[in-house]
């Protein structure tokens, strides 16, 4: 079954601990899918009550999730327009 978006956020809330979430082909794309996670620009995952990392395993990298025990302050957010 695949899992993405608020299925996958879902399905995280319901499995507490670090899960693989996605595998991409390089450094950079992992880095990138770990931080939309971790500052909620991914669809699901806008309640900033995440944790992601991008990790090298034997030669793949994958990013592994949980849900955060706090909130993460998310950039921008509460803010006012300056005109």
């Amino acid at each position: 079954m695949k899992r993405n978006g608020p299925g996958l956020a879902s399905w995280l809330k319901a499995h507490p601990g670090w899960h693989v979430v996605a595998e991409s082909a390089h450094r950079r794309a992992a880095w990138a899918a770990a931080w939309k996670i971790r500052h909620g620009e991914r669809r699901g995952f806008e309640d900033g009550l995440w944790d992601a990392q991008a990790q090298n395993r034997d030669g793949r990298w994958v990013v592994i999730a949980r849900r955060a025990s706090k909130r993460r302050s998310i950039p921008g957010e509460g803010m006012d327009p300056l005109f």
